[in-house]
């Protein structure tokens, strides 16, 4: 809610002020309105917001550091050996990553038309006549 109240005035403040100092060349009818909206907006609604949630969230950031003082770590245990368990063998690690797919053997693009589809097995598939 309060970041919507920030962006909001902020973008709208900027906006009038921009406005203001297009309406110093062209005579609008409102240049002292659009002025003195614009310095509201953004000077006592999204500067003094923008400080207060900053201050949330700082003193929030200090608690959640000073629930953890105190607390004993535990060194990070390495594996050695094959795995048990399924479960063992799902957790992510530097070799099982989250974020790819895992394919034996020949998979990748290669930078000519003939390679750029290689996969184990089909290693002369160009040259097969159709």
């Amino acid at each position: 809610m309060r970041t919507g109240i920030i962006y909001v005035s902020g973008i709208t403040g900027g906006i009038l002020l921009i406005f203001r100092a297009i309406g110093i060349i062209a005579e609008f009818n409102a240049n002292a309105f659009l002025l003195y909206s614009g310095l509201f907006l953004l000077f006592v609604v999204c500067i003094p917001t923008y400080l207060y949630d900053k201050r949330l969230r700082d003193e929030e950031i200090k608690q959640i550091i000073a629930s953890y003082k105190g607390k004993k770590r535990e060194p990070l245990q390495i594996k050695k050996g094959t795995p048990n368990s399924r479960e063992e063998i799902d957790e992510w690690g530097i070799n099982n990553p989250p974020f790819r797919d895992h394919h034996s053997g020949l998979t990748w693009g290669g930078g000519n038309i003939h390679a750029a589809d290689a996969s184990r097995g089909t290693r002369r598939k160009f040259l097969k006549r159709r």
